[in-house]
């Protein structure tokens, strides 16, 4: 904001004027970075402007609204969600459309047989995420002008979805909007050959050439690559994207997103189930550098046990510090 004086702090807001719920109906409340401030919130300037898109949020609100007894394995596997929203909103567009190229044609059939999760071995994942990608470009050279393209990098992927499925001017009718969809198709599958080769098969969406994780120590790019290999971590295959559940961007590699996560049943404190990433050490030589990256990146949860009894069982290895 300009320092002229017009920004100045207004005071402090008392956290009880703070956006609250109070024993909300549903049961729960659940949010994921999206904009949960209420409309007409009287304080709205005294909280931020920057908020994720609204698809992660409305997941974990269909699971945990589902009105079903949900367990402590149903709400870890919520952590690691990777349905992805915009996708079921987007692929049955293709439903009743054909594309001419061969390629193309056997990509949209891939997709109207999918479940929309963006999973590892899916080969539908790998192409939808190329083709919404396709999608936003295209719309962003449409859309933003050439002196404000370095200012706004990317169209906010709820605009680009009101545009494809209500009525705007961008598209004159129907039949223009589904030529679009099909050149966005075709494009992503002959990106997808450029990047993976010709065989579909190899298009899966978690790999080392497509959406994977490698975590790169500060010092990577100073040292010799036999230090280098001892540094980092990965590379591994990853699901999900930047709007499922399970946040692991819209990269190639994963570059945000939880690597701390718990679950909790408190009646059993004992039980709490975690994930960590890379390792409970930063000490290269230590097997505690990279013992949780593996885990973490296969979306497996450990169990941290709470009680000195338990926690005792399971010690392998103790520090004293003492006074000199």
């Amino acid at each position: 904001v300009p320092g002229n004086g017009s920004f100045e702090w207004a005071g402090t807001l008392p956290v009880k004027k703070l956006p609250h719920l109070f024993n909300p109906e549903p049961g729960f409340f659940s949010t994921a970075n999206e904009n949960n401030v209420p409309d007409g919130y009287k304080y709205r300037n005294a909280v931020g402007w920057t908020w994720a898109e609204k698809y992660r949020q409305q997941r974990i609100q269909e699971v945990l609204g589902s009105n079903k007894k949900l367990t402590l394995t149903n709400l870890q596997e919520l952590q690691f969600d990777y349905l992805s929203i915009p996708a079921r909103m987007l692929v049955p567009l293709l439903a009743d459309l054909k594309c001419e190229n061969p390629s193309a044609e056997e990509a949209r059939q891939r997709l109207l047989g999918w479940d929309f999760k963006l999973e590892v071995n899916s080969v539908a994942a790998g192409i939808y995420v190329a083709w919404e990608k396709e999608i936003e470009s295209a719309m962003r050279e449409q859309l933003i002008p050439s002196v404000a393209s370095t200012d706004i990098r990317a169209i906010p992927l709820n605009k680009v979805l009101d545009f494809l499925l209500e009525s705007h001017d961008l598209f004159n009718n129907t039949e223009a909007r589904n030529k679009f969809l099909l050149s966005q198709l075709e494009k992503a599958t002959i990106q997808l050959q450029q990047k993976l080769g010709m065989n579909q098969q190899n298009w899966h969406y978690g790999q080392a050439a497509y959406h994977h994780v490698t975590i790169r120590h500060l010092l990577s790019n100073a040292v010799d690559p036999a230090t280098r290999k001892i540094l980092d971590h990965g590379p591994l295959p990853r699901g999900g994207y930047g709007q499922t559940p399970g946040m692991t961007t819209s990269s190639d590699n994963q570059t945000a997103g939880a690597s701390f996560r718990i679950a909790v049943d408190t009646k059993d404190w004992d039980g709490c189930m975690f994930t960590n990433s890379p390792g409970q050490s930063g000490n290269p030589q230590s097997p505690f550098y990279r013992n949780l990256f593996e885990s973490w990146a296969n979306d497996k949860h450990f169990r941290v046990p709470f009680s000195k009894t338990e926690i005792q069982k399971i010690t392998a290895a103790e520090m004293q510090l003492l006074p000199d």
